[in-house]
């Protein structure tokens, strides 16, 4: 790792480590960085076993907040955290002060960003944006604090030093809206991350097929959409398996979810779910929602870096204008369904017992997983895009 890498003071309401979605995304792009030149700064709780090891980090929550926001009094807590952001703490100076950091990276999450557009301005250092949701339509505080929200977003974009969004629909639509460009940050694989070869199950006829979805079940449609699957599924005599943080008797009171042929699980390991994947599924299910279209126009399903990297063809499904079903399409990749209507359903998962076609859509996931998710590459945009900012930073108490 270089060493010549800037100081980072990481300003983040998205924690930084081993869990799930956006949380597991820094904590791979960040787990190599040179330790003592990183420092993080969250509003969630440490969970140091989920951490990265050697990382000093700072836990900064309102817990009135926090309390408020688990009441009928939500919108309180979030003006609250809000308010929050507008200013720095004692405790973060005290922070800047000590660490003495180059650079500043946050992700456009809740309120944090402000804070850190705040420290950026203050200490006239480079702001570094990691965008993984579209702030416009994913934030619901209320009217007034969406409103502030949305005006000081177009203020903190235009100042930032870099703009590294999720996927290349996010970084138009930014473009277009603010009028400066942006990079292309894909989700990315661990530097330790095992990739596993397409099984060969995969190539062999089977008289039934192991379905898998692992995700949230929190988004609109989701819910429907895997029991109308599922109903699919049974009568094809293929099996479903779930690993989600959803209400699992929820679930099971759905006409086709609570039948034998599903398995519901909670969340486990990513490595632990990627061997179980390996070993006993044959197509992995990604879900974007219909009814929510909106959010994912913009941001790109991490969790299909996990798929990726297990070799098995995965059954892509959501509104054709989504973010990651336009990456597919582009790129011809044949399992992608964008309509509701069962028949279309039902072809595409009898289509799916041609072992040829199961093997060709698993060598097209493994191969463009390895290009557009691995470490190397990813890392890489981010690596240039700090040191972009130090030089420029240099470059200003050279001129001073």
């Amino acid at each position: 790792m270089d060493r010549s890498l800037p100081r980072v003071l990481v300003v983040t309401d998205v924690a930084v480590e081993l869990m799930s979605a956006g949380s597991t995304l820094l904590y791979r792009l960040l787990e190599n960085y040179p330790k003592e030149n990183l420092y993080i700064v969250q509003t969630t709780p440490v969970n140091q076993a989920r951490s990265i090891k050697e990382v000093t980090y700072f836990e900064n929550k309102s817990r009135l907040a926090t309390r408020l926001k688990r009441t009928r009094f939500y919108f309180i807590g979030s003006l609250i955290e809000f308010k929050n952001s507008l200013f720095i703490g004692k405790a973060e100076k005290k922070i800047i002060c000590n660490f003495r950091p180059e650079v500043i990276l946050t992700v456009t999450f809740r309120f944090s960003w402000i804070k850190a557009y705040f420290i950026s301005r203050k200490c006239r250092l480079p702001l570094h944006l990691i965008l993984h949701d579209d702030i416009l339509t994913a934030e619901r505080h209320g009217s007034l604090v969406n409103w502030l929200l949305k005006k000081g977003f177009k203020k903190t974009y235009r100042h930032a030093t870099s703009r590294m969004c999720i996927s290349p629909n996010m970084e138009e639509y930014y473009a277009s809206l603010f009028g400066v460009k942006g990079d292309i940050l894909y989700p990315s694989r661990g530097i330790n991350d095992i990739t596993r070869p397409v099984p060969e199950r995969i190539k062999q006829k089977k008289p039934s097929l192991h379905f898998c979805y692992a995700g949230s079940l929190h988004t609109a449609s989701f819910v429907t959409m895997l029991n109308q699957l599922a109903g699919v599924l049974y009568k094809e005599n293929c099996r479903l398996t779930i690993f989600s943080d959803a209400n699992k008797s929820h679930l099971e009171k759905m006409e086709w979810l609570g039948k034998d042929h599903v398995t519901i699980n909670g969340f486990v390991h990513p490595e632990e779910l990627k061997e179980f994947l390996y070993q006993q599924v044959d197509v992995n299910i990604m879900l974007n929602s219909f009814e929510d279209s909106t959010p994912f126009r913009y941001n790109f399903s991490s969790k299909m870096v996990d798929y990726s990297a297990t070799g098995l063809p995965v059954l892509m499904w959501g509104p054709e204008e989504s973010a990651i079903m336009k990456w597919a399409l582009q790129q011809k990749y044949p399992l992608v369904l964008t309509t509701i209507k069962l028949e279309d359903i039902e072809e595409m998962v009898r289509g799916l017992r041609n072992e040829y076609a199961r093997y060709n859509a698993a060598m097209w996931i493994k191969q463009t997983g390895d290009t557009y998710f691995s470490y190397e590459k990813n890392f890489g945009v981010l690596a240039n895009n700090l040191c972009m900012g130090n030089l420029e930073r240099n470059k200003l108490f050279l001129a001073q």
